[in-house]
């Protein structure tokens, strides 16, 4: 079945609004004699993001997607804004290609890794599961060590919503890590998908890679399965200092 998802148009108090939300919060995560310099999009999806981090003063922006249609739709977004790339693969922990996920009519629970049908059977039920299949392909993929090879000291925030395979986005992402103070992921409290990372595992992960957890948020959907978290190298360095 073929995808069609409109075309982003973001409304100028909202791109006001939120910018400013983005600028507080990512911007307290990070040193304060630095602010925003380049943004690391990974899960770029259409770029509904874009104008917020762009008027929040994060440039350049590196806008990654791998669902083809959902990146056709980026593409029309990027040139609104000065200094965004767009690079249509998966990131990961492994350069070449990746099975992808698409789950029929649902573009945001597209991933890398597959829907763990046990978990949707009891939270949506069969009827829904079943209106929307996934269909299973095969995409490039890439390492951010690669895609940023040479380039790394420019980016210094690093967000993250890749459904799942967040872990896996940090572990190809070693040698970037330590030019990133800031990070935004989102988080799984329970695994929605298979060998999804729980927030245990990637909390663990980023605490040993020398980062602090400043902001955490259960969506508020009634199941509080999954939400986001923010991450700031200097909160962990502070953290250390007044221990």
């Amino acid at each position: 079945m073929t995808q069609t998802l409109p075309v982003v148009e973001v409304a100028s108090d909202g791109v006001e609004f939120g910018a400013a939300w983005w600028k507080t919060m990512l911007c307290s995560a990070l040193p304060v004699d630095t602010g925003p310099r380049g943004l690391i999009y990974a899960g770029a999806h259409i770029g509904e993001h874009v104008p917020l981090f762009s008027a929040g003063g994060f440039k350049p922006i590196l806008a990654i997607e791998p669902n083809p249609v959902a990146f056709a739709q980026l593409r029309q977004v990027a040139p609104r804004f000065e200094g965004v790339e767009c690079v249509n693969v998966a990131v990961g922990d492994r350069d070449g290609t990746t099975p992808y996920f698409a789950v029929s009519d649902v573009p945001t629970l597209n991933s890398t890794l597959e829907p763990d049908r046990d978990y949707w059977l009891k939270v949506a039920g069969p009827e829904l599961v079943d209106r929307h299949p996934v269909q299973r392909s095969e995409v490039p993929a890439a390492r951010l060590d690669t895609l940023l090879a040479g380039k790394a000291e420019a980016f210094n925030t690093l967000y993250i919503n890749t459904q799942g395979s967040e872990l896996k986005v940090l572990q190809g992402a070693r040698q970037i890590l330590p030019h990133i103070e800031a990070i935004f992921t989102e988080v799984n409290f329970v695994r929605r998908y298979d060998g999804c990372a729980t927030f245990d595992e990637v909390d663990a992960y980023l605490k040993a890679a020398g980062f602090g957890l400043i902001y955490l948020w259960r969506y508020q959907d009634g199941r509080y399965t999954h939400g986001e978290a923010i991450y700031s190298r200097a909160a962990a360095q502070a953290f250390k200092e007044y221990a």
